[in-house]
């Protein structure tokens, strides 16, 4: 692939963090774990980045190959040079992911990813759905939109706010004093102004009903306590689709948008013990 030299550096963390140019932009990522098995690949919330899941590649440095990425406009992942509503759609996004993994020779692979994480994987279900064996998501927005005013009203507040508004929305779930709530914050402070703007009303507008109406892949389902409630519809239409399929509803306790953080160790067990068996169902 064009343009594809890979550069790499040990981030304080600890985790060997790696960046490749792939279109049009510098894309930041980290892989770890043995070569064998189906890869996980982990996709970030709005605002933070592929350091939102270090607690990950540390529980699955010997269980399997893991890939976390930076979408762009965060962390250490550049954003397009004339950012646009365009260059900010979801499809690009993805896209970002497929290409990388194009690049890595990864797939099939399992999508793991939340908020914003989780539409751009069901977006890479929509594009590439061989590429995709497995779904894990959480905190994906709710099908029923909230009317034109109200948009309006929060789209205001987001724009006169910017990086405040988002810091304020995950410190709501994970206070500023918790180590996971300083970890937040210091990741939302590499957001770019474009992609905060840009995703936010691409976030607004997503749909993804069709998408697993069309393609079936085993899922578990996180439902957080902090999260918005699930509507009824969302409920009835998951529970229909996946009746007699492999499908896992998961309730973490005291978490949120962030539970692979405040939640780590429950998180990356479930998560293991679905892909296992995800992986036993396939071998029968």
């Amino acid at each position: 692939m064009e343009n594809a030299r890979i550069e790499q550096r040990t981030s304080q963390s600890g985790i060997v963090i790696r960046r490749s140019q792939l279109g049009d932009v510098r894309l930041e990522y980290c892989l770890s774990g043995p070569r064998s098995g189906i890869p996980v690949v982990l996709l970030h919330v709005l605002g933070t980045n592929l350091r939102q899941f270090v607690p990950q590649h540390y529980f699955f440095r010997e269980r399997r190959r893991t890939l976390s990425v930076s979408l762009r406009g965060h962390g250490g992942t550049t954003g397009p040079a004339n950012a646009t509503a365009e260059t900010y759609r979801l499809d690009r996004l993805a896209l970002d992911v497929t290409r990388l993994l194009k690049l890595l020779s990864l797939g099939p692979v399992h999508l793991v990813g939340g908020d914003l994480g989780a539409l751009v994987a069901l977006e890479i279900l929509r594009a590439r759905p061989q590429a995709v064996t497995s779904l894990a998501l959480w905190s994906a927005p709710p099908f029923r939109q909230p009317g034109p005013v109200t948009r309006w009203s929060r789209r205001a507040w987001r724009q006169l706010l910017g990086r405040r508004w988002l810091k304020g929305q995950l410190r709501r779930q994970a206070p500023a004093k918790t180590m996971v709530g300083r970890r937040a914050s210091a990741m939302v402070d590499d957001i770019h102004p474009d992609a905060l703007h840009h995703l936010l009303a691409h976030l607004q507008r997503y749909d993804y009903r069709d998408v697993l109406t069309r393609h079936r892949r085993p899922l578990q389902w996180y439902r957080t306590p902090r999260d918005q409630r699930e509507p009824a519809a969302q409920r009835w239409l998951l529970d229909a689709m996946y009746d007699g399929r492999l499908f896992r509803r998961v309730v973490v306790a005291r978490s949120g948008r962030l539970l692979n953080l405040e939640a780590s160790m429950r998180f990356a067990v479930s998560l293991q013990t679905f892909l296992a068996e995800v992986e036993e169902h396939r071998a029968r």
